[in-house]
């Protein structure tokens, strides 16, 4: 029998190479790669062949291997080259970040006020937009507290209040911004900031329109809030919704096709660390007695809020726990003083307190236990996305975008809207147990580092920006972008 000749072997480097030479040289090589299992696309995943039945190293790998190029005149020209092979298991590469690059973006909403979850998320996305490349401006009208405005401007987000008081004169005020502005994309927030924002970049013939809707309630509270909303849909080219609560019954609602709608949950952003000072100070006021039973609530006294509940459902907890504190936190309205004159009612001991608007949110809430959300018709609450960073356990309504945010059972707990007793039964228990409330605090903390990053905000919008240019025909510099790609 013929002794069986080895699929590859080695030249010695003095030996002449002939043409036909070199290229049985080329082939031996790859067959002896493919032998070993260094080539990708040879590997059988399934019989568990070539590195993964070598048992190789979990990491990256890298092989000397000539490369042939094309010849100029005949011949064959090398070149030394680097084959690159991923093991599983090996730490992947982050994907490359979709841009905008050259992409003028103008933003819109009504006031970037500090306490406001809109504003907030409105303001991060310009900053975050202009990191991709865009050419990203914010707008607002004339109001006395303009905090995100600035925090985007301090970021290098071009920010532009604009002085007009009649709707009138915001409309053409804003029209006359975005004419020497030429954007290719006007994003209005809120019902104010859609319809100035839409109806202005028709008049100045932008090519893509969007309406951000942030509530669950159109056509709930007011017939008007439904009209606005049905406008909207027909002039805007799409309508973002930061929960699905909003997003599944508007095109029904409105008579509009579903695809239209389109989700993009909300962002978490974490503000500035407090010092431990400063939440001793929060802890003084809050917890006076030292009791650690504090519950905290924060958001506007509006209607949606339903602060009567939260009352309520304080008034149940005393009556089983007089050692616990209810604190509400936010921005008065004509609400305020009947809800004040409530708090005072004898049920409640004096232990529930209207704190009012505050600077220093994040020191009170990690000086208070759990936290409470009565509100039946948010979008997608800021107010508990800070709680769960802050590593409080939630209890919320089952209602809005709430049930995206509170895993039941595991970072809090959700109740039926008006079942007060059941509210009270989840806070008492909260209330009553160290451990359990660690437990769920930290769930809730990693909840949302994992799941609701400024980076998946940014990227879903690049991508429903790019989608919509796309289908007007506007052309992005396709090599720009690679050339963007290649250097990050």
């Amino acid at each position: 029998m013929a002794e069986r000749q080895p699929r590859w072997r080695p030249q010695s480097a003095s030996a002449p190479r002939s043409r036909g030479a070199t290229s049985a040289s080329i082939r031996g090589t790859r067959q002896a790669f493919t032998h070993f299992g260094l080539c990708r696309n040879r590997v059988n995943r399934e019989e568990g062949t070539g590195n993964q039945q070598r048992g190789m190293k979990d990491d990256m790998l890298t092989a000397r291997v000539p490369r042939v190029q094309a010849p100029a005149r005949g011949g064959v020209r090398w070149r030394r080259g680097t084959l690159r092979f991923m093991r599983r298991g090996a730490e992947q590469p982050a994907p490359v970040a979709p841009r905008l690059d050259g992409v003028r973006v103008a933003l819109v909403i009504r006031a970037t006020a500090h306490g406001g979850g809109a504003e907030r998320q409105i303001a991060v996305l310009a900053d975050g937009l202009r990191d991709r490349g865009a050419d990203a401006r914010l707008f607002a009208f004339s109001y006395p507290d303009q905090t995100w405005g600035g925090w985007a401007a301090r970021r290098g987000v071009p920010f532009r209040e604009l002085s007009a008081t009649s709707r009138l004169q915001r409309l053409v005020a804003l029209a006359r911004e975005l004419r020497p502005f030429r954007p290719h994309v006007v994003h209005g927030y809120l019902s104010p900031g859609g319809l100035y924002g839409c109806l202005a970049g028709v008049v100045s013939g932008v090519p893509v329109l969007l309406h951000g809707e942030r509530n669950a309630d159109r056509g709930v509270e007011r017939w008007e809030a439904l009209a606005v909303a049905w406008l909207l849909s027909r002039v805007a080219d799409a309508v973002v919704c930061n929960s699905r609560a909003a997003a599944e019954p508007m095109p029904a609602a409105l008579g509009r096709p579903r695809d239209k709608f389109v989700y993009i949950p909300n962002a978490f952003v974490a503000l500035t660390e407090p010092a431990s000072a400063e939440i001793a100070r929060a802890r003084s006021l809050v917890d006076p007695d030292g009791a650690g039973q504090v519950v905290v609530m924060v958001g506007n006294v509006s209607k949606r809020k339903d602060y009567g509940a939260f009352l309520e459902l304080g008034r149940r907890v005393l009556g089983t726990n007089p050692r616990a504190r209810f604190i509400a936190v936010g921005e008065g309205g004509d609400l305020l003083p009947k809800l004040e004159a409530e708090a005072r009612h004898p049920a409640s001991g004096g232990r529930a307190v209207f704190l009012g608007p505050r600077r220093d949110v994040p020191a009170l809430l990690r000086a208070c236990q759990v936290f409470l959300h009565t509100g039946y018709l948010e979008g997608m609450s800021n107010a508990i996305m800070e709680a769960a960073f802050a590593g409080l356990p939630v209890v919320a309504v089952s209602a809005g975008g709430n049930p995206e945010l509170v895993r039941h059972g595991e970072t809090g707990y959700l109740f039926g809207r008006g079942d007060h007793a059941d509210g009270a039964d989840k806070v008492g228990r909260l209330l009553g147990d160290a451990q359990l409330r660690g437990t769920m605090g930290a769930a809730g903390k990693q909840l949302m580092e994992r799941e609701f990053s400024i980076r998946a905000l940014v990227d879903r919008h690049v991508e429903l920006y790019r989608r919509l240019l796309g289908r007007k025909g506007v052309l992005l510099d396709p090599g720009r972008q690679g050339r963007q790609e290649e250097a990050g």
